[in-house]
């Protein structure tokens, strides 16, 4: 069994190592509208809050209505690192920042409204 990812083409490259090359369109911090084939209308508006990647190396974004999210959850990891996390209730507060994130949209399910 192989993964169809791995398939190397004629010139000796994979799918995924194309789409690793491949750049985020989008900045961190744009405002953008979710848009897809089964709305009769634009979606909601929400942050990039992340680049991510699928399994494929596809550039994908990560987003949410709290534009600082992300900062949120870098300190968090931060303190939890050098153990000055408090009452060690940092691991929950990442669980529920995290709940604040709907994850991986490709740039073709996104307008770019402003940054």
């Amino acid at each position: 069994m192989q993964v169809v990812y791995e398939i190397k083409d004629e010139n000796g490259v994979t799918d995924k190592e194309r789409n690793l090359k491949q750049h985020h369109t989008i900045p961190l911090g744009a405002l953008v509208e979710v848009v897809g084939e089964s709305l009769d209308e634009h979606g909601c508006r929400l942050f990039v809050v992340n680049h991510s990647r699928d399994c494929d190396g596809t550039p994908l974004y990560d987003l949410s209505f709290n534009p600082n999210v992300m900062t949120y959850i870098n300190e968090l990891k931060a303190e939890i690192a050098m153990g000055t996390d408090g009452f060690g209730l940092g691991a929950t507060l990442i669980s529920r920042y995290n709940m604040q994130i709907t994850k991986h949209f490709s740039a073709e399910s996104l307008v770019f409204i402003s940054f």
